[in-house]
């Protein structure tokens, strides 16, 4: 075979050559890259799983599911402030948008009570625009969860402004509990 003879048959199937280079980085990727991890994997999974059972009770602790009750509602109330922490909340939230460039189009807040019995709790709720780059709403978004604050979203939207610029619109509900400081 020429020299020539082979550019040819690599010209005329080049697509063929192609899609064999890309199916050996392919396997190649599976082999040194996701191989070694698949064990690391597996160990993390497992952990996981057995992280999320929840404890069985012994026979001897008939009543054990209420102990662990309070103790679960005792550490849940350890976790919450009083309510006047609630500025510091919002100004948490305005932070972490100023710090990313995005602007705040809208922003409202309500408050509820939310506790039964001896809970008394009271429930904020944020309602927040604002728009930007996807990428920045999303370190946005990742900046709130990473607060330590206890935060519940209960709605989030995104939608693409324009189809030549990145500007995606967020509108998100955001609700947090806090311990009623007026009613003790």
């Amino acid at each position: 075979m020429t020299e020539s003879s082979i550019k040819k048959v690599f010209r005329h199937h080049w697509m063929f050559w192609g899609i064999a280079v890309v199916l050996a980085l392919d396997l190649g990727a599976r082999l040194f890259v996701l191989g070694p991890q698949r064990e690391k994997i597996i160990e993390l999974h497992q952990r996981y799983v057995t992280l999320r059972k929840p404890r069985i009770l012994q026979k001897s602790e008939p009543f054990g599911w209420v102990l662990q009750a309070e103790k679960d509602i005792s550490t849940f109330k350890h976790m919450l402030a009083g309510s006047s922490e609630f500025p510091n909340v919002v100004s948490e939230i305005f932070n972490a948008l100023h710090s990313r460039g995005l602007p705040v189009e809208k922003m409202s807040y309500s408050h509820a009570p939310a506790g039964k019995g001896n809970l008394n709790l009271v429930k904020y709720t944020t309602t927040l625009s604002t728009s930007g780059p996807y990428s920045e709403l999303k370190a946005f978004l990742a900046d709130i969860l990473d607060s330590g604050r206890l935060l519940y979203i209960e709605n989030l939207t995104l939608v693409n402004r324009s189809k030549r610029k990145e500007s995606v619109a967020l509108n998100i509900v955001l609700s947090t509990f806090f311990l009623d400081s007026v009613h003790p």
